[in-house]
Order: C-alpha cells, then structure tokens, then sequence
C-alpha cells in the first residue's frame, strides 16, 4: 500500500469485545448458557506508513470500568453500558511544514453479546473524536470484518487497512458480465407420498479459476472432478417447484452437466426421469448485480459495499477455483462488516496538536470459576510505528481489583496508574475482578462449559452405587474424567498464553542506562 506524502493512521480502537459471565453457576442445566464468550483486543494508534516524520510526545491511555457489561441481551443495557477508554495523543511536527494526517479509528468487532441484527448508529453509544478540545468531523467507512473467531485471536490490522484503501481489485470491475441461471427442477415423481423427499441435484461445468466466479445462494457445496467444477443442491423433491440459481461472473460456464440422485446405503441412486430445465437467464454488470444485496436505506457507500462484496467473494473461493461459497444474504452490518470512522487533522510546522478518541470498551469474561474473570487487552505495538513515541500513562479508574497484568501498575485510590517514559514491549493486558483474585488456587469445577467435571460428579455416583465388581467401568471412568480435566486445563493454558506476559520481561528503567 502506499501513501501520499506524511499520510498516517491512527486506530484507537474498543476491539476489546467480549465474553460473558454467568455468575457462580450452582447447577448444570440444558438451558445453561455458555460461561464463557469471546472478545476481542483494543488497539492504540498506528502509523500505516513508514516515513511519517510526526512524534508522539506523550499518550495518555485511560479507562473507565466502573461496571461490567450486564447479563440481560438488551438493547438498552448495551446502550447503557458506561465502560470505556480515552485515547489522548500530543502530537509534535518537527518539521518546517505543516502535516496533514489522515487518521482511521474502527469501532472493532462486536461482543458476543451485542443485541442487535440489524444495522444501528454505533456511533451514538459514547464515540467521540476531538483535536485540542474540538469535535473532528468524519467520514463513516466499511469493510468486511475479517475477525477470526478462536479464542485468543485478533482482528488483522494490515488486513483491514488493506481491504479499506485498495484501489486495485484484481478480476472484479465495475462493467464486469454478470449472468444468472435458474434451473427448474422437476422431481414430484420421485415422491412417494411421504412427508419428506430428499434429493440431490448437481451442476458441473468448466471454467477458468482466473477469468470466472461461480456463486450459489442455495447454501452450496462445492468439488473438483475430473478437471470440472461441481455444485451439489440437496432439496425436498415433496416441495414443488425446485429451482436453483447459479451467478456466473466474468466468463461464462462451458457444457454444463446436470444430475439428478440421491445416497442410499452409500451409493449414488440416479433419478433419470427428473426433468432439469433452465427456466430463466439473466445478464447485469457486476457493480448493479452487487448492490441489489444492499439493504435499503444502509449506510454503507457503494464503494465500501462493492469493495467487502468482492472481498466477501475472494475470502469464501473454494481452494482458490472459480466456486465461491459466500452467500450474499449473510452479508449484514453490523455482523460482517467493519465500521470505521475515518477523518483528518493538521499539525502545524514545529507545532503540537492534541488528538484524542474516546470508546466504549467491551471485556472478555469468564464465568466457570469460583468468581467471575473479565479480561481486557489493549495493543500497544502499533504505536512502534511513529516516527518517535515518548511518555506513556496509563490510568485504569476502576472500584474492582486488578490481576494478571503484562506490566507493573501502582494501585491508588479509585484505581491504578503506570507511567513510562518510553513506549513498553508488548501489549497491555489485565483482569479485572469484584474479589481479590483466587483463581487458580480456588477454582469452582462445578460447570466448565462442556460439562468436563460433571462427568466426574457421575463417576463417583456410580461408583457408589455399583462398587461391586465394576473395575473395567471405574478404569473408564477414571481415564474419562483424567482426559477431560486435561482438556480444561490445556484450556487455561491456551487462556493464560493468550493475555501476553510481556511486561514480565521488561527491563527496568535503570538497567536500560549505559554504563
């Protein structure tokens, strides 16, 4: 990618989404929610390129956790919610020009226990953009999200700057042909007059994987035989008429085959008295045929929609043939897609200018120990990329007793500081608690998520009750519950590992002085 002049971007980012809690679960039952939901990371400023020549003087990092997010999926408690961060940076030019910054901030990816379906103002649940004080105007941009859901894991940031300022799309083009195929599908013969008549109807074809893009709607699946591509439907052949559609982008489809069977015990049964007939075919450009899947009245730019359409297409590309698996319909906001704020400021010559982003933040929490765990992290990294980064503050305002950070904060009254005259290794992550921390040496096994140690609560039950020659099942269940409490502990493990310890290898200030 590349940047005119001293373009620059900064990302304060609330991507610290979420997980939640359910309190000290006492009982396991099937309507139980999960104790644990996924998050995901903030993010501090970084520099998209590399010759800048703008300082960071200082940043002063601060968050306000005085609750945690509450149990109840609403809309108005998700509104309500007060947790957040305040990025503020003290920009320097030491140059005799004045810089103009082109700065993103995205609004991250949502918790797990966002509430809502449809597209919303995000914007008006506590985001705020301010130079010395002032409010920045800005632009309201989209991409697809391109979070990866493991635990642990974190959104791609060159990623998502990438899909955001791409100007080159590769195949794709505005006037690029777009032709769609309805096939009639005519199977009643083949119902015996029961409630459900399951079959299977197959399209294969030939076609370039560089100059074609096949998309079914229909929840496809997709393989390569023989050097050809093919689709298989499954449909209820009871529900006349079946039709199936397939979009053809860029060259067309050559001699396609169609086929008509079903599996029995293993073996394909084929249904030649199925009739296969194309009822209907119709030609678009790729720029009308991708926004027809816009919801009315969205947001979303045409560029933007266009640009994660086509995004959308490349990501789903089944090994990188000419099939794709991505359905449009499920391409939603604010589910799929990335909201950023993108705007711009001027620092003048040998000035300073004061920018700062103010963010809802939304912890990962964990439910399935003794007292519930809410961990929050904060990328720092980024910031590596200024031209100079000085000194850093960062203050948690918090009621709730801190555990588990990656570097040294000083506890003071109403919460914690820590000062750093440069910018740390690493990432800043913490938990937060209401108790002082316990976990691991007090841990509740009474529900894990999968039930691991309840099988051990039924060994011993059984056991009491059939103790009499009942070793091989005791072995069983003894090895059983041996093998699931090493599954939860490699889980704590992979929890542990994923909140970075680097503050623990920090040098101190004085040891980093020459002698």
């Amino acid at each position: 990618m590349r940047y005119r002049n001293f373009g620059a971007f900064l990302l304060a980012v609330p991507l610290s989404a979420a997980a939640f809690s359910m309190g000290k679960p006492e009982t396991v039952s099937a309507n139980s929610a999960p104790p644990y939901w996924n998050g995901s990371d903030g993010m501090g400023a970084i520099l998209a390129g590399d010759r800048c020549p703008i300082e960071v003087e200082r940043e002063h990092l601060r968050f306000s956790l005085t609750e945690f997010p509450a149990w109840e999926e609403s809309a108005e408690n998700f509104a309500n919610y007060s947790g957040k961060f305040t990025a503020e940076y003290t920009f320097f030019n030491p140059t005799d020009s004045a810089v103009e910054l082109s700065l993103v901030f995205p609004f991250g990816v949502l918790p797990d226990y966002y509430p809502y379906d449809e597209e919303l103002d995000r914007a008006s649940f506590g985001y705020a953009i301010r130079l010395d004080g002032a409010d920045v105007p800005y632009t309201l941009r989209h991409t697809l999200d391109g979070q990866p859901y493991a635990r642990g894991s974190s959104f791609d940031l060159e990623k998502g700057l990438e899909r955001l300022y791409s100007s080159r799309k590769p195949f794709y083009f505005d006037d690029l042909p777009v032709k769609t195929y309805t096939y009639s599908i005519d199977a009643a013969s083949l119902s015996d007059g029961g409630d459900v008549c399951y079959a299977n109807f197959s399209l294969s074809f030939a076609a370039s994987a560089e100059r074609t893009r096949v998309l079914c709607l229909d929840h496809c699946s997709y393989g390569i035989k023989d050097g050809r591509a093919k689709l298989t439907y499954s449909f209820d052949c009871s529900e006349q008429p079946v039709q199936f559609t397939v979009y053809v982008l860029g060259e067309d489809i050559s001699a396609p085959e169609t086929h008509v069977f079903r599996y029995e015990n293993g073996r394909i049964v084929s249904y030649n008295d199925a009739s296969v007939t194309v009822a209907s075919q119709k030609s678009a450009t790729f720029s009308d045929f991708a926004l027809s899947f816009r919801p009315e009245g969205s947001a979303v730019s045409d560029g933007d929609w266009k640009n994660a359409f086509i995004d959308a297409i490349e990501e789903g590309r089944y090994l990188k043939t000419c099939c794709s698996d991505f359905t449009p319909s499920d391409l939603k906001v604010p589910a799929a897609l990335m909201q950023w704020f993108e705007y711009s400021i001027s620092v003048p010559a040998g000035g300073r200018a004061v920018n700062s982003v103010t963010a809802p933040i939304y912890p990962t929490m964990d439910g399935s120990h003794s007292q519930d765990l809410y961990f929050y992290r904060y990328l720092l990294s980024p910031a590596q990329k200024w031209a100079k980064f000085g000194q850093i503050t960062v203050d948690i305002d918090t009621p709730y007793f801190i555990s588990d950070s990656s570097l040294a904060f000083t506890a003071r009254e109403g919460g914690y500081t820590l000062t750093r005259n440069s910018l740390p290794l690493g990432e800043l992550a913490f938990t937060l608690s209401e108790q002082e921390r316990q976990f691991p040496a007090d841990m509740n096994w009474t529900y894990n998520g999968d039930g691991g140690d309840l099988a051990l609560v039924t060994a011993i039950v059984i056991l009491c009750v059939v103790a009499a020659g009942a070793a091989a099942i005791i072995t069983v269940l003894v090895l059983q519950s041996k093998k699931k409490r090493k599954r939860r502990e490699e889980e704590e493990k992979k929890l542990l590992q994923a909140r970075p310890q680097e503050g623990k290898i920090d040098l101190p200030e004085d040891d980093n002085k020459s002698s």
